[in-house]
C-alpha cells in the first residue's frame, strides 16, 4: 500500500482459451445461516474435498474471502477436510471484476425500470482497455473504488447505508424471514408510495440540472408524519 493509499499488487491469474465451449462458470448464493447445507452441497459435488479424503496426502487448499473466512474457517477445515487460504477481499473483487469485463464479452450494462415497467437492458463491450473505472461494492455497507489499472486501486469513498440497512429496515417494517423474501417484496412494491421524487417537488422534470421527474430525490420522503395527523400514524 503506497503513503495515498493506493494499493498495488500483481494480477492473481492469467487466461488461455483452449476451447471457447468447453467451460462454464457456477455461481451458488445463501445466506450463511446455511453455511452447513452449503458445505453438504460441496462435499456431495466435490468428494475430493470430503472429510474423508485419503489422509495421507496433503489437504487441498480452499481459497476464502470475506467475513466467512474468518468466521467459519475451523469449521470449512473440519467440515471439508481442507486448508482454508484467506484472500484478501477488495483484491478478489477487483481482480475478478477485471477479469469479467476483461474477458466476458458485454458484461457491462445499463438498465433503465420504470414504474410498472420491466428493465430495459443495454449492454456493452468494454474494448480492451477497461481502465480506469469506478466500482461500487455494495454489501453491507457500499465502498467506492477508483480502479486505474490490474495492479492499481484505491479507496476513495463509501456509506454505511447498504444491504444491511436494507435487511435491517425490512426485517423491523414487514414480517419476512430472509432477503430473498424481502426482495420479492420490495420488486412488487410502489415507490411511489413512500419516496419523494424529483415530480412531487418541481411538478415535473428539473431540466436546469437534467434530473427527470421520475427520481427520487428523498427515500421515505413521504412517510414523515404531521402534526396534523390525529392518531400520529399513517
Amino acid at each position: 500500500r503506497d503513503d495515498d493509499g493506493t494499493v498495488t499488487a500483481s494480477p492473481s491469474y492469467d487466461v488461455e482459451v483452449v476451447d471457447e465451449s468447453s467451460g462454464r462458470l457456477h455461481f451458488v448464493k445463501f445466506e450463511t445461516c446455511y453455511i452447513e447445507t452449503c458445505l453438504d452441497f460441496i462435499t456431495k459435488e466435490c468428494p475430493a474435498l470430503s472429510a474423508q479424503a485419503d489422509p495421507g496426502l496433503e489437504k487441498p487448499h480452499f481459497k476464502a474471502t470475506g467475513g466467512g473466512a474468518f468466521k467459519f474457517r475451523h469449521l470449512l477445515e473440519e467440515k471439508l477436510g481442507v486448508t482454508v487460504d484467506k484472500e484478501d477481499e477488495m483484491e478478489c473483487l477487483i481482480n475478478g471484476c477485471n477479469f469479467l469485463l476483461s474477458n466476458i464479452p458485454c458484461e457491462s450494462f445499463s438498465f433503465e425500470k420504470k414504474d410498472d415497467e420491466s428493465p430495459h437492458y443495454s449492454f456493452c463491450d468494454t474494448g480492451p482497455d477497461i481502465f480506469p473505472y469506478l466500482l461500487v461494492n455494495i454489501g453491507s455497507g457500499v465502498s467506492i473504488l477508483k480502479v486505474e489499472a490490474h495492479d492499481k486501486y484505491q479507496r476513495i469513498g463509501g456509506t454505511a447505508m447498504g444491504g444491511g440497512t436494507f435487511w435491517g429496515l425490512g426485517s423491523l417494517l414487514t414480517e419476512a424471514k430472509g432477503f430473498d423474501e424481502l426482495l420479492k417484496l420490495a420488486d412488487s412494491g410502489r415507490r411511489r408510495n413512500v419516496d419523494m421524487l424529483v415530480e412531487d417537488i418541481y411538478g415535473g422534470d428539473y431540466s436546469t440540472l437534467g434530473l427527470p421527474g421520475n427520481l427520487t430525490a428523498s427515500s421515505f420522503g413521504k412517510t414523515v408524519r404531521s402534526s396534523n395527523d390525529a392518531d400520529g400514524s399513517k
